[in-house]
């Protein structure tokens, strides 16, 4: 399965890879809501709608 919708992929498989170009990190769908695996997956500076 692929799929944007990282919330439902968590809610739904038991493992999950994030990816951008490469495999950035794989593990349970606890992985898939980690907001550092999230920063690091994407390249983001902060997490999106975090104050600064």
């Amino acid at each position: 399965m692929t799929t944007h919708d990282l919330a439902a992929a968590a809610r739904t498989c038991h493992r999950g890879a994030l990816i951008n170009r490469r495999v950035v990190a794989e593990g349970g769908p606890e992985l898939l809501t980690d907001p550092d695996q999230m920063l690091r997956a994407f390249g983001l500076d902060r997490a999106i709608g975090a104050v600064a």
